[in-house]
């Protein structure tokens, strides 16, 4: 079983059922343990990486100026997350295919995979603290690798934090999905017509639902404009720009756009945070009950804001940004859960979450190619436009 570096797809929120009405608190999941306890290692590891960038930085500025180019900014943190949080916006990478593919996520490869790393970050600060005339250019080198590993390590205890808790909270959502694992693991070990499975999947793993109020009117010159309002109490102007821009390049300049005469124009309302919290705005920062934060703007609007421990959409409704980067066509696959459109990968899970390290989190991605399916390197098809006009032409 081999695991892999955590994707960076959206995720789009379960509706959990409702509580079973028990006045007791509910035993903490057995996973939870293991789960705190790699958090704690984590946590002594961004110490660690704190003591060695302070010394490494102050010998850099003696020794060798350029160096500081790798221990700049400052040594890395927690990833803050919670109310006015806005991700980081990264540099979209060109268009690419990927292939099906399966890719496991497991609490338990959290704990071999990085128990090696606390050793070494520990060992590296005995080394900057003991030898001053060690060569300095290996240490800077292995400081990064070591902050590199530490975001990675982030992820992956964001994802689980997360998912195994929809596991349990949503099964009859999960049972379905394994189903459709199972299906999907057939049809690829026995080289069978992925065509046809994509097609008995769509209703599953990529059922369109369309956002209210929407509708495609016809200009003078033939185009078939989607007017879109989306609310937000984001002010930051470069994070909306940002948005705008990612709309215009990967809807509008697709070739499916462009083939079949179709833009989205995005207007975008941007609601004072004061009106939105009369009796006083959350800090930055601020854990945030999201539901109750979503029911503060208009009802049935579409709603873009902070708050999230990792970005989700809800079809047609919200998408709710968490603090781990994404790039511009990662914007535009999450407006593409407004518009309606699910996501096209598949997550279901082996084992079960009540065991001691929780289940295996399974992902198939690569089944679809387009912008929802493969967020980092898909574009708007020929069939996303189609089913934009469909829907929203009255």
């Amino acid at each position: 079983m081999k695991f892999r570096t955590l994707s960076l797809f959206c995720v789009v929120l379960l509706v959990a059922t409702a509580g079973c009405g028990k006045d007791e608190k509910e035993p903490e999941p057995l996973w939870t343990r293991p789960h705190q306890k790699i958090t704690q290692n984590k946590d002594a590891l961004i110490v660690d990486l704190e003591v060695i960038h302070e010394i490494l930085t102050g010998r850099a500025k003696v020794e060798n100026p350029e160096l500081l180019e790798i221990l700049e900014p400052e040594p890395p943190k927690p990833l803050e997350y919670g109310y006015g949080v806005l991700p980081e916006i990264n540099k979209t990478a060109p268009l690419k295919d990927i292939q099906p593919k399966e890719t496991y996520y497991y609490i338990r490869w959290l704990e071999t995979e990085f128990d090696p790393e606390y050793v070494k970050a520990s060992e590296l600060k005995d080394t900057v603290q003991q030898q001053a005339t060690a060569p300095l250019k290996p240490l800077v080198d292995e400081y990064g690798r070591l902050k590199k590993r530490l975001a990675l390590l982030e992820s992956h205890l964001s994802y689980h934090l997360q998912w195994q808790k929809a596991l349990v909270e949503t099964p009859a959502f999960f049972a379905r999905k394994n189903k459709l694992v199972a299906k999907v693991r057939t049809v690829i070990k026995y080289k069978g017509d992925m065509d046809a499975l994509r097609k008995d999947m769509s209703s599953e793993i990529a059922r369109f639902i369309p956002a209210k109020d929407l509708q495609i009117s016809n200009n003078a010159s033939g185009t078939k404009e989607l007017d879109v309002t989306l609310h937000t109490d984001i002010t930051d102007q470069a994070f909306l720009a940002a948005l705008q821009e990612a709309i215009e390049t990967e809807f509008n300049a697709s070739k499916a756009a462009k083939a079949k005469q179709f833009r989205l124009n995005l207007n975008l309302i941007i609601i004072d945070p004061n009106t939105l919290y009369p009796n006083g705005v959350p800090q930055k920062g601020d854990e945030i009950d999201i539901k109750a934060h979503v029911a503060l703007f208009p009802k049935d609007s579409l709603v873009l804001s902070t708050g999230a421990k990792s970005t989700y959409a809800m079809q047609g409704r919200h998408v709710l940004l968490g603090p781990n980067p994404v790039t511009r066509r990662t914007l535009a696959h999450e407006f593409g859960h407004l518009l309606g459109f699910n996501d096209v990968y598949l997550r279901g899970y082996d084992g079960s979450p009540h065991n001691a390290y929780g289940a295996t989190i399974v992902e198939w991605t690569g089944l679809y190619n387009d912008l929802m399916g493969n967020p980092g390197g898909g574009e708007v098809s020929d069939l996303m436009i189609d089913t934009l006009i469909g829907a929203y032409t009255k």
